[in-house]
């Protein structure tokens, strides 16, 4: 620590008249490229297993920016989260690019490199206010300001820690509601360098405060961060300022009104209900203070040694009161019982320690906020002061080579681990066995890895994870709904089924209510499958894809209006999301309905011109359809056409609709052979009643006769391609 972080002086504001230094761009360059050299891997990554999937890759909200998009962005409390701002930048990214997995990286990747630039411009800014502010403080052979916000600021952005918020899609909230919080931080120091203090400045903190709640909750104790520097180095409040004098009175008002969102935010956060595997009945008030030492050990000890990190450290259960957490209760207090006894000779370090434990707060574990001990996301803004201190005790080693040596030789291996880590974070499979290989008893991590390894196809691996899971976990409702896929996949329905029944007892809105829904109308049981769907509709009237498959159902059993009505609440809902738009073509179209159909088939394959499926749909209906101000046999060819040569005709339902199309032109034999084509295929893949179907229609083509799909159609929900 620098004796110009120390003593305890009279303040003299004047910083306006301080002496040039040396520019700060070249500083802001170099932290900004090191930050994105070090995490360029997370621009190849893609979407992992943990929460992009409902965040992203399946969220039809963030597909366009409308009004009906917005209101849902602004009031929607998703996965238990509100942050409308990084929801709308969601939208703006699939915009440009759509659900491509890069663009969504790029954008984290160039937040971190802002969020490390402003690092670098609050460290400068604060350690100058640490030593212009105390007058008669030595200023031989010291470090340059620079020397220390640049080293802080460069830890910071190539430290491992940072991998989960940059290369986990779903973590973009956590590096935009970042950004806004060290903009108001420093807006907040700017504004603090008058007296009184620059309203314009002041405002500007307040403003990017509020956009840094709209974007996470995370920034909440920022009104209490922004009281810690107004002791230190600020100097506003207490020593020779007071604590309550006439002068401090503007200090105390500023806070109060950067309270009120806070408490705003708080409230929202107290009020929305949290999904957790673990009861929380389960621990007592005793271990609360356990998993919050836990924490305030754990993020200095991975800052220090950033060895075997995971995205997930699961919460121990039962709770006991162990040596680890004996050890890490008692290093808690040590640590903060000398940081407060430093205050007078080192109070830069008592703020550092301040403020560590405020932003460690909401997540410490002392309220409950899920099923992990401790995450790596929630060191992103803890750790920046803890960083500041340290960088400015390197920067007193003597002599200048060997300070700059270790610096440059910390910063190269955090480098280097930072991006080994971005590769775990590359894809599902990987991420999950790291995490198994840090912690066999990791129950969401054999899980998860279990559903990467189900959706390559690796079901025997996939099987030995979710068995493993629920030995550790009985009870947990995902594994079993896993498990029930694995066994319906391999033609064990009733055990299927018997899992699925299961998780949704456990938890009645849960998505297994889908699938065995879906289950109970392959086996012809569509009154328990109404059943099934209707009772998770109740749970959680937000799950929009049962309803969807509800009204596919209903039809089934003859209730046209209802299905419609259904559909059509859903379209209205979620008019971007293509398989409603699908499913009421399909409610059109089973009833005659062509011409709503087509318009419905149109939107969707618009929108989604690589939906093979909608496209499919469309030419059908086009060829088929028995009104012959709606046919049009021309069209069908065309984009039946092109279908079978992006599938190299080998799809039984493209060559099928494409020989349709040929017979409605009256080319007959081309027809034939198309025909014959689709009943191979169909042949091959095992779908007999396809075939049946094919070969009634290709007897028709002999005979030189048309197909007109007269009879209502009863097709399977549809999923995306």
């Amino acid at each position: 620590m620098t004796d110009a972080l120390d003593a305890s002086s009279p303040i003299d504001r004047n910083l306006s008249a301080r002496p040039a230094a040396r520019p700060e761009w070249p500083y802001l360059a170099g932290v900004a490229a090191l930050a994105l050299a070090t995490y360029v891997p997370v621009v190849r990554a893609g979407f992992v297993f943990w929460d992009d999937p409902a965040n992203i890759v399946d969220n039809p909200h963030i597909r366009a920016i409308t009004p009906q998009t917005l209101a849902w962005m602004w009031s929607a409390r998703h996965l238990g989260v509100y942050e409308p701002l990084s929801w709308m930048l969601k939208a703006a990214t699939y915009a440009i690019a759509g659900p491509a997995a890069w663009a969504y990286h790029l954008v984290s990747w160039f937040l971190h490199a802002a969020n490390a630039a402003l690092v670098f411009l609050i460290a400068s800014r604060l350690v100058e206010f640490a030593r212009r502010t105390i007058p008669g403080t030595p200023r031989v052979d010291r470090a340059s300001d620079h020397e220390i916000a640049a080293l802080a600021a460069v830890v910071f952005a190539v430290h491992p820690l940072r991998a989960e918020c940059v290369a986990w899609a779903s973590a973009q909230s956590y590096l935009l509601a970042a950004a806004f919080a060290l903009l108001a931080i420093r807006a907040y120091v700017r504004a603090c360098e008058t007296q009184p203090a620059d309203r314009r400045w002041m405002a500007l903190a307040f403003v990017a405060y509020a956009g840094s709640l709209l974007s996470k909750t995370a920034a909440v104790p920022l009104p209490l961060i922004l009281l810690v520097l107004d002791v230190y180095p600020l100097r506003r409040i207490g020593g020779d300022a007071g604590w309550w004098s006439r002068a401090t009175r503007p200090v105390w008002v500023e806070k109060l009104i950067f309270a009120i969102p806070a408490a705003a935010t708080a409230w929202l956060v107290a009020t929305t209900p949290v999904t957790s595997v673990i009861d929380p009945s389960k621990f007592s008030w005793t271990a609360r203070p356990a998993f919050a030492a836990y924490g305030v050990v754990f993020y200095i000890w991975k800052t220090l040694w950033p060895a075997a990190l995971s995205p997930f450290y699961p919460v121990p259960e039962p709770f006991h009161w162990s040596a680890r957490f004996v050890a890490f209760l008692v290093l808690a207090i040590v640590l903060t019982a000398a940081a407060i006894a430093c205050h007078r000779r080192w109070p830069a370090l008592t703020a550092a320690w301040a403020a560590y434990l405020i932003w460690l707060a909401p997540v410490s574990g002392l309220v409950r906020h899920g099923d992990q001990l401790a995450a790596d996301r929630y060191a992103y803004l803890a750790t920046i002061g803890p960083l500041m201190v340290l960088a400015a005790a390197v920067t007193r080693l003597r002599p200048m080579m060997l300070r700059r040596g270790i610096a440059a030789t910390a910063c190269v291996v955090l480098a280097a681990l930072a991006w080994r880590q971005c590769g775990i974070w590359a894809d599902s499979v990987r991420l999950w066995s790291r995490a198994v290989a840090v912690d066999p008893g990791n129950w969401l991590a054999h899980n998860n890895l279990a559903n990467a390894l189900l959706a390559g196809g690796d079901d025997a691996a996939a099987q030995r994870h979710v068995e493993h899971t629920l030995r550790l976990r009985p009870d947990y409702p995902d594994a079993l709904c896993t498990r029930a896929v694995l066994a319906e996949r391999a033609g064990r329905i009733d055990a299927a089924i018997t899992d699925y029944r299961r998780a949704i007892e456990l938890v009645p809105f849960h998505p297994a209510s889908i699938n065995l829904s879906g289950v109970l109308r392959d086996l012809g049981r569509v009154d328990e499958a109404i059943a099934v769907a209707e009772a998770g509709v109740r749970a959680d009237p937000a799950m929009h894809d049962l309803k969807s498959n509800l009204a596919l159902m209903l039809l089934d059993r003859g209730e046209a209006a209802r299905a419609e009505a259904l559909l059509r609440e859903l379209v209205a809902a979620v008019p971007h999301e293509p398989r409603y738009r699908f499913n009421l073509a399909i409610v059109f179209a089973a009833h005659g309905r062509s011409r709503e159909a087509i318009e419905q088939l149109e939107v969707v394959v618009r929108s989604r011109p690589n939906d093979t499926r909608a496209a499919n749909k469309l030419a059908w209906i086009l060829a088929t359809a028995p009104d012959d101000a709606v046919r049009d046999p021309a069209r069908a060819i065309r984009i039946s056409a092109a279908l079978c040569e992006s599938l190299q005709y080998q799809n039984a339902d493209a060559l099928d609709t494409f020989a349709a199309a040929l017979a409605a032109t009256g080319a007959f034999d081309e027809a034939v052979r198309r025909a014959e084509q689709a009943i191979q295929f169909a042949r091959q893949r095992g779908d007999a009643r396809l075939e049946a179907r094919i070969a009634e229609r290709l007897a028709g083509y002999r005979r030189r006769s048309p197909f007109r799909d007269r009879p209502p159609l009863m097709p399977r929900p549809y999923t995306s391609p």
